[in-house]
């Protein structure tokens, strides 16, 4: 059988038969590996405590008929407390399931996804708090939705084509559009009331579609139903973190001290979005909800 080498990060496995595993690999080279190490679960195997979950590894392998066979394995990176912090794990199983959900073989835009990945579980695996661990899940979406060419419409109205930020827009966005000197941590909550209504409504918030892929004018937000899909609201704060997210990098991100609130809303918007425009179906918002009880 002809073979190949290539290194890949160990996105999933499962146990087959007595001593088998299955292994699913994401590769530079060849995107998803679907592939096979045989006897690998039994105590003297060569593989034992290599072919773990989140490891990057450089591999040999044979082309098999429905499985690859991995026939050599050494590692060259393990985020050893990725396995320690079950919050750290649950958000490197999230990235693992929306790059396996999106089905990548031999695609141009595998040596992006391999890097980023790489980034993403490097980074998880350094930081303390839950709230840097979900910074660093949502800066993966939003670079992934980027190089997939997803990235959705933020600096026009994504039905009228009106500059966000001009004169007839909310002040939510001309404060996004300033150009925000950041050297240091930044409490943006001062800037909003979460809880504003009524009169405040136009100045305090603006719509993200996530039906029409990008933000909405105030204008056009009334002629659209008054459903999720096609127009979501967000306050100021809410605003500023989606703009960060596709536009600033991962440091910059976690300077800014955002609310859990905005932070979980983001992640809510951002996994719909992988729904509807990639068919990625997740529902990651009840474990964040309960971790943080």
């Amino acid at each position: 059988m002809p073979s190949y080498k290539t290194k890949a990060v160990v996105l999933k496995t499962y146990k087959l038969g007595e001593a088998d595993k299955i292994v699913k690999l994401f590769s530079p080279d060849h995107g998803i590996i679907d592939s096979i190490s045989k006897g690998s679960r039994k105590i003297k195997s060569k593989f034992l405590g290599t072919l773990e979950l989140y490891n990057f590894l450089e591999l040999e392998i044979s082309q098999g008929k429905n499985l690859d066979i991995i026939t050599q394995a050494s590692i060259l990176k393990i985020f050893s407390n990725i396995s320690k912090d079950f919050n750290k794990f649950l958000f490197c199983q999230l990235i693992s399931d929306i790059v396996l959900k999106t089905h990548f073989k031999n695609d141009e835009n595998n040596t992006q996804i391999f890097k980023l990945i790489y980034f993403c579980f490097n980074e998880i695996d350094k930081v303390n708090s839950f709230v840097e661990i979900e910074k660093c899940a949502l800066f993966f979406i939003s670079k992934f939705l980027k190089i997939l060419g997803y990235l959705p419409n933020l600096n026009n109205c994504s039905l009228c084509k009106i500059q966000i930020g001009s004169a007839d827009n909310t002040n939510a966005a001309k404060i996004a559009n300033k150009d925000i000197n950041i050297n240091k941590n930044i409490d943006l909550t001062p800037l909003i009331n979460v809880n504003s209504v009524g009169n405040k409504f136009k100045s305090n918030f603006i719509y993200f579609s996530i039906k029409f892929g990008g933000f909405i004018c105030n204008k056009c937000t009334f002629h659209l139903k008054q459903d999720y899909e096609s127009k979501f609201l967000l306050n100021q704060e809410e605003f500023l973190l989606i703009k960060m997210l596709f536009k600033r990098d991962l440091n910059t991100l976690k300077e800014i001290n955002f609310t859990d609130r905005s932070l979980n809303k983001l992640v809510r918007l951002l996994q719909d979005y992988l729904k509807y425009h990639l068919d990625i179906n997740l529902n990651i918002t009840p474990y964040i909800e309960g971790l943080k009880l």
